[in-house]
C-alpha cells in the first residue's frame, strides 16, 4: 500500500529535472516511466496542443467543456498535487485508496490529450458537416482514449506506477488484461497488437455488444498481409477487453455532447454503418491511424 506522502516526494524529486506540469501528482513520473503517457505529450507539442489550469466551468462540469478542449487545442489539469501538499497529511496515515474513496480530483491528461490527438487526425479526413462523419470523428476520439488507456497499464508493472496511473486515467489496472496483451504483443507484436484493440474499442463505442466474423474480417483487412496470423479468437479476446464500456454511459455521454454543439438530433439512432468500413473507404484516414498508432 502506497501513502500519498511517497507519491509526492516521488514526483516532486522528478519534476526537479523534467519539462512537467509540476502542479499535476504523477506527471513528471509518468512522463518518465510510461511511453504511452510520453508519447501523447510528445504528439502533443508536435501538433502545438496546449495545457492549461483548469477554469471553474471543467472542474464543474467537464463534459461539457469538451467542444472548447477540441476547438482550442487546450487540455486543462487540475492543480491536485500542491493542494494535497497544502493539507499537511500526517505521515503514513492517508492512501491511495482514501483518495479514492473521498472522490479527491484527479487528473485526466491522457485521456483528454488523446482525445485532441485523434480529434486533430480525424477532422483533416472526414467531412464534419455531414452527421455520420461528425459521429465518427466523436467516436474515433473516445474509442483513442480508452485505447490510450488501456495501452499505458501495460506499463505500469509496479504498484508505485499502478498507482500513479489510477489518478491521472478512468481505466482500471487489470493484471488479467495486462496479461492478454503482454501475450498477443509477443506473437504479434505492438502495431497489430494497437490497431487491433483500437478497432475494438471503436466497435464497442459504436454499440457493438459482440463482433462477427464479418467484423473480424475488417479488422484484418484494415492491417493487410501483416495479419496473416492474426486468428478470429484473438480478436474477440481484445474485444473482451474493448466491450466492458458501459453501452448507457457512451449514449448518454455521446448526446450530451450533440447538445453541446447545438445538435438536437440522437445522433445514436443512425448508427446503420460499420466504422472501419467507412475508414477502409478512406484510404487517407487509414494511412492516418496506421501511422499514429504505429508510434505506440
Amino acid at each position: 500500500m502506497n501513502y500519498i506522502e511517497k507519491l509526492i516526494s516521488t514526483d516532486k524529486n522528478l519534476s526537479k529535472s523534467s519539462p512537467s506540469i509540476t502542479s499535476v501528482l504523477g506527471d513528471a513520473y509518468l512522463l518518465k516511466e510510461n511511453e504511452t503517457y510520453r508519447m501523447r505529450r510528445e504528439t502533443a507539442q508536435q501538433l502545438k496542443i496546449k495545457f492549461k489550469k483548469a477554469d471553474d466551468a471543467y472542474q464543474v462540469a467537464s463534459l461539457l467543456c469538451l467542444p472548447k478542449i477540441l476547438k482550442t487545442k487546450t487540455v486543462p489539469y487540475i492543480n491536485n498535487k500542491k493542494a494535497l501538499i497544502d493539507l499537511k497529511i500526517p505521515a503514513r496515515k492517508i492512501s491511495i485508496d482514501d483518495l479514492a474513496f473521498l472522490g479527491i480530483k484527479e487528473n485526466h491528461l491522457i485521456h483528454e490529450t488523446s482525445h485532441v490527438i485523434m480529434w486533430i487526425v480525424s477532422q483533416k479526413n472526414l467531412d464534419l458537416k455531414k452527421q455520420s462523419q461528425l459521429m465518427t470523428t466523436y467516436l474515433l476520439s473516445e474509442s483513442y482514449a480508452n485505447y490510450s488507456e488501456v495501452i499505458a497499464n501495460v506499463h505500469a508493472k509496479t504498484e508505485l506506477h499502478q498507482d500513479f496511473l489510477k489518478m491521472n486515467s478512468f481505466w482500471s489496472h487489470s493484471e488479467k488484461e495486462v496479461e492478454i496483451l503482454n501475450k498477443f504483443l509477443k506473437k504479434h507484436g505492438s502495431l497489430i497488437t494497437n490497431v487491433t484493440l483500437f478497432l475494438c474499442f471503436l466497435y464497442s463505442n459504436f454499440l457493438y455488444k459482440k463482433i462477427s466474423i464479418y467484423e473480424c474480417e475488417g479488422i484484418r483487412v484494415f492491417l493487410g498481409d501483416a495479419a496473416s496470423n492474426l486468428s478470429i479468437g484473438e480478436i474477440k479476446k481484445l474485444f473482451g477487453i474493448a466491450s466492458q464500456l458501459n453501452a448507457h454511459f457512451i449514449m448518454r455521454t455521446g448526446e450530451i455532447f450533440w447538445k453541446t454543439l447545438g445538435i438536437k438530433d440522437n445522433l445514436f439512432e443512425s448508427l446503420d454503418f460499420d466504422p472501419v468500413d467507412l475508414i477502409l473507404e478512406n484510404p487517407k484516414l487509414q494511412k492516418s491511424l496506421l501511422n499514429l498508432l504505429a508510434k505506440d
